[in-house]
């Protein structure tokens, strides 16, 4: 009903069935590229949190690092762990 309201308005040749179907394609396409521009930024937002967990991972590594080369120092200038035997 629509379609022939449509067409009445604005004539058959905008209407026809070839336009209509060119239409929907042309959605389709369009709503591909919105549903993939959407991925590509929720891929970039994970990439960005994957990163800042990596970062934080490296300072705590390199924190608990440091701290035991600390005591492995203070067991070496004690003369070792006095368990020698």
């Amino acid at each position: 009903m629509g379609a022939s309201i449509l067409g009445a308005i604005f004539g058959k040749g905008l209407l026809s069935s070839s336009n209509i179907g060119k239409v929907a394609t042309s959605a389709r396409s369009a709503n591909s590229v919105l549903k993939e521009r959407s991925d590509v930024k929720l891929s970039e937002q994970e990439v960005a949190q994957l990163n800042t967990q990596i970062e934080e991972l490296m300072a705590k590594f390199e924190e608990d690092a440091s701290a035991l080369k600390s005591q492995k120092n203070d067991v070496q200038k004690r003369g070792g762990d006095g368990g020698g035997g």
